[in-house]
């Protein structure tokens, strides 16, 4: 083969190269995507959260360039909530986060908000999905097999008596479901944009949005936030009443509570609450010598009743330094997030007590049976320190007001009665650092 065929033969093939490459770009469609997060229950766009900002900006200038080069395009957004709450609210909440994306690119595109097509679901059920299908969580086949097989609810006549909500809580005393809470449930509450570009063909034989809504793209920031379109709004909203029957899947007409309606006569505490008992060991008390224990127990979902009890009976190595006690403060926590990290609480304290400290002076109850008693209030965290959350450390701040009426000795042995006095104390009282080991409590409704 001369010089010349060699020359002709490259030439047709970088043509037959470039018309494929050219045809390839003509006839596919490309989309571009946005991802935008939001905490629990808003609905109002935070752009320092998960760093929406800068790909809000950036999606923006997409949209923009697109837009003045005459490119046509349709552009889509998608929204959901996760699972805690009702189907219905959580229906009204992810169309309010489709439109606040909506509001947002036509405010800083040009874009006309009727020329965007919105598509919210109540819940991202499919996104969970996938989100649980790529972990490695404990019991995740078992919450799948939920999701896929367990409708949202399931009716007797008219009464819901169970749902796929209240299943997943029930499921191993709500530990896989605590376990998504804290780690999966932010990755379902979004508003998610995507545009798509048409090609010529499909814009003549249709809109640029039926073009784009053949389409099906992912999130470049989260790949599993495209599922979310389980349910949408408008049908969560506007299912007819003949449509009440077991075991369909249904969302109670006037807003449904949490995990939803459960029958009175059905037996099952709406979702699967499981209580559980601690008990406790504060590590701060055990430095300064006084032996201690404690008991908190779970009496509603946000609700705990803790006991703690400490004593000591000893000198500090010698008799003029000491902190003898035995006293009792019993505390009613109240725990505001869904995961129970952070609790308020209000206590009560009794304390018998004998305490020196080097000084001239030696303090003890009057008579040694007049304890000090008195209450306050305190706040803690509590951190988890597994996975089941069975063992947790907890830390724990509080003050309180005391009325103390006490003996004061010369601090000597065997010292000789000074005075006694009664004074209103104003004081920290409570400093913990505890230990606690969790068991599982009988469930309400009578299940295991």
């Amino acid at each position: 083969m001369n010089t010349a065929t060699r020359k002709s033969l490259g030439s047709l093939l970088l043509l037959a190269i470039s018309m494929l490459l050219s045809f390839s770009s003509f006839s596919k469609e490309e989309g571009d995507s946005l991802c935008v997060y939001f905490k629990s229950n808003v609905s109002d766009i935070d752009t320092l959260y998960r760093s929406n900002g800068p790909r809000m900006r950036a999606f923006a200038d997409r949209v923009r360039s697109a837009s003045e080069a005459g490119e046509l395009f349709s552009l889509v957004i998608n929204a959901s909530a996760s699972p805690e709450g009702g189907e219905r609210p959580n229906a009204e909440l992810a169309s309010r986060r489709a439109r606040s994306l909506a509001d947002y690119l036509e405010a800083s595109t040009g874009i006309s908000v009727d020329n965007i097509k919105l598509d919210a679901a109540a819940v991202g059920w499919q996104g969970l999905r996938a989100i649980v299908s790529a972990s490695d969580m404990r019991h995740r086949g078992e919450v799948i097999d939920i999701i896929d097989n367990v409708p949202i609810y399931i009716f007797r006549g008219s009464d819901i008596v169970d749902s796929r909500l209240k299943r997943l809580m029930d499921l191993d005393g709500g530990r896989p479901y605590w376990y998504m809470h804290r780690n999966m449930f932010p990755d379902v509450r979004l508003a998610e944009a995507t545009i798509h570009f048409a090609t010529p063909g499909a814009a003549s034989g249709g809109s640029a949005a039926d073009a784009g809504l053949q389409a099906d793209s992912l999130s470049s920031d989260s790949a599993l936030s495209s599922a979310v379109k389980d349910t949408s709004a408008a049908a969560l909203l506007n299912v007819p009443a003949d449509s009440l029957s077991a075991g369909k899947s249904f969302p109670e007409e006037g807003g449904a509570e949490q995990c939803g309606r459960v029958s009175q006569n059905s037996g099952n505490a709406p979702c699967g609450y499981a209580p559980r008992l601690k008990l406790k060991t504060n590590v701060v008390a055990l430095a300064m010598l006084m032996a201690n224990a404690g008991i908190e127990v779970d009496i509603a979902p946000r609700l705990s009743l803790n006991l703690p009890f400490y004593y000591s009976g000893a000198d500090y190595f010698t008799p003029t330094v000491k902190f003898r006690m035995f006293g009792v403060q019993p505390e009613l926590r109240y725990w505001p997030g869904p995961a129970r990290r952070f609790f308020t609480g209000l206590h009560l304290g009794l304390a018998y007590y004998n305490f020196a400290w080097e000084t001239e002076w030696r303090y003890q109850d009057k008579s040694g049976n007049t304890p000090g008693w008195g209450g306050g209030l305190s706040m803690g965290y509590r951190l988890p320190l597994d996975e089941d959350e069975r063992w947790n450390v907890e830390f724990t701040a509080g003050a309180g007001v005391y009325d103390m009426n006490y003996d004061r000795f010369y601090n000597v042995p065997n010292g000789a009665l000074e005075s006694t006095n009664r004074k209103i104390f104003f004081c920290l009282d409570n400093v913990a650092v505890s230990f606690s080991y969790s068991f599982d409590l009988k469930k309400k409704g009578g299940r295991k």
